[in-house]
């Protein structure tokens, strides 16, 4: 009386996608059912025109009436008789014809042995059980009824997740044929998972926790007349995370088994060469796949306009573990390059990645471009990726700001004795309240790879402006937009969105 856990569930999953825990238990089944088979025998000699047997059994209501012919049809009820020749030649023409028989082919597995015709239901149970009457004098009519599979008492598993030692869901699911049970776990996963949005100004290493969260699962066995739970069993710690592959790169992709490890990918699929600003802040979530890191070394290669460069240890994390998510400060102002870099040098660009305690590369290499161009227009977005890290998005190109109203009228009921007053309103306006909404240009981009950091944007859930230091909610209003592209093969995006409340008041604090 155990469950197996039959599937492999990954100890870091993506709660994006679905997370599928397939279950196989041995007691559901208290008492296995049996086959029915019969047996056509013909030991004592064969069979002639016009005898007869009929076959009947409970699953169909029509009675199937052999007769022996010396020239049979292929009607499925006519049997060939015997005539001349080898006798376990005809007898194999006898198990053609049967199979010519529509419900003895779906339900039977036919064949001879020796001088016998061995018949066999293909499943268990009761309903495949044989009535007859033999009316040939030369075969023996061998029949022995199956049983039914007798299934426990209100049989079902249950399966619990926990999250930090409470309970968070419970599932009951009752076992198919083959006594499985497959529980989807993904969405209940997301659902206690928040996601981290780092301050803005962050400089310094962040555990990010809100992006992931461990959880184990406890099943057992439930049945019984009443009903008990038995054979507990508790899994091993698994890890989920606010995050999630498209369709097409899921079902193949082994993200933390094989492709992170392969790849040392931080947590965006945002381009390796970025062009920031020296005021922007940016930030770099790492994964740890490593197990052997036992320390978290942030490097940073100063690339000088003089063609020299000079490379520093930027942080180094002591504390940390497998599969923890650790957000990275990235902006040249975070990370403090001035002091940083060789006194009178410009830094052009400057590399980061991680490093564990041996000296080992664990991460990929990002490059930082300082674009020391000023644009009027210029705005800076956040958000979270489809990965559950943070990645920005420079918009250069024109803004267009626009307000929307939303107004709550009432209006009053005039009474017979009503006269005229100046102050008087039928119709009230007693609740207002506005929307800033924007549309904007993210100008021109250099690479056809920068799209899909914009549809990242697109479909986020949490956007952010950077505005008047602080970083404010938005919604993107649209839901389909064009990716336009000019003669250069230059790319840009249009796109509408808005403040994420509304206001009720005005002011300019």
């Amino acid at each position: 009386m155990t469950i197996a856990l039959i599937n492999n569930i990954p100890a870091v999953s993506l709660a994006k996608n679905p997370i599928a825990v397939k279950l196989q238990t041995d007691a559901c089944i208290s008492s296995a059912g049996t086959k029915c088979t019969v047996v056509l025998d013909f030991n004592s000699g064969e069979a002639s025109q016009s005898e007869t047997f009929i076959f009947n059994y409970t699953k169909i209501s029509d009675e199937q009436l052999f007769t022996f012919r010396n020239a049979p049809n292929n009607s499925g009820v006519q049997l060939p008789a015997f005539v001349s020749g080898d006798k376990h030649e005809w007898l194999d023409s006898i198990v053609l014809y049967l199979y010519k028989n529509y419900y003895l082919k779906r339900d039977w597995t036919i064949a001879r042995v020796d001088e016998t015709i061995s018949m066999e239901a293909k499943f268990a149970g009761t309903e495949y059980n044989v009535t007859g009457v033999n009316n040939v004098v030369n075969m023996l009519y061998v029949v022995n009824n199956g049983t039914d599979t007798v299934v426990e008492d209100n049989f079902s598993i249950v399966m619990d997740i926990f999250m930090d030692g409470e309970q968070i869901s419970s599932q009951n699911i009752v076992p198919d044929d083959d006594q499985y049970a497959v529980f989807q776990i993904a969405d209940i996963l997301l659902s206690q998972i928040a996601g981290h949005f780092p301050s803005y100004l962050l400089n310094a290493p962040q555990k990010a926790t809100g992006v992931y969260k461990a959880f184990k699962l406890v099943w057992c066995e439930y049945y019984g007349d009443p009903p008990a739970y038995k054979g507990v069993t508790e899994s091993s710690e698994y890890i989920a995370v606010r995050g999630g592959l498209s369709f097409n790169d899921f079902p193949n992709s082994n993200y933390w088994t094989t492709w992170l490890p392969a790849n040392k990918r931080f947590m965006s699929w945002k381009e390796k060469t970025r062009r920031i600003t020296q005021t922007q802040s940016e930030f770099l979530n790492f994964l740890n796949h490593s197990a052997t890191a036992t320390s978290l070394i942030l490097k940073c290669k100063m690339n000088y306009s003089d063609g020299t460069n000079s490379t520093v240890t930027i942080y180094t994390e002591a504390t940390i573990a497998q599969k923890e998510i650790w957000c990275f400060p990235a902006g040249y102002i975070q990370i403090d390059i001035e002091t940083k870099k060789t006194a009178g040098k410009t830094v052009s660009n400057y590399q980061l990645w991680v490093e564990d305690q041996a000296g080992n590369v664990i991460s990929e290499v990002i490059t930082f471009v300082i674009d020391i161009r000023t644009y009027e227009n210029e705005r800076v977005f956040y958000f979270e990726n489809s990965l559950g890290g943070i990645d920005s998005l420079r918009a250069t190109g024109k803004r267009q700001d626009s307000i929307s109203i939303e107004r709550s009228l009432t209006e009053k009921i005039l009474s017979d004795y009503w006269e005229s007053d100046e102050a008087f309103r039928q119709i009230e306006n007693y609740d207002n309240s506005y929307v800033l909404e924007y549309a904007i240009s993210s100008g021109f981009k250099e690479k056809k790879a920068v799209i899909s950091q914009m549809i990242e944007l697109l479909i986020s859930r949490d956007v952010r402006e950077y505005r008047n230091s602080k970083l404010i909610p938005v919604i993107i209003n649209k839901d389909s937009f064009t990716l336009y592209k000019d003669n250069d093969d230059q790319y840009f995006l249009s796109f509408e969105y808005s403040d994420a409340f509304s206001n009720k008041a005005y002011s300019e604090i």
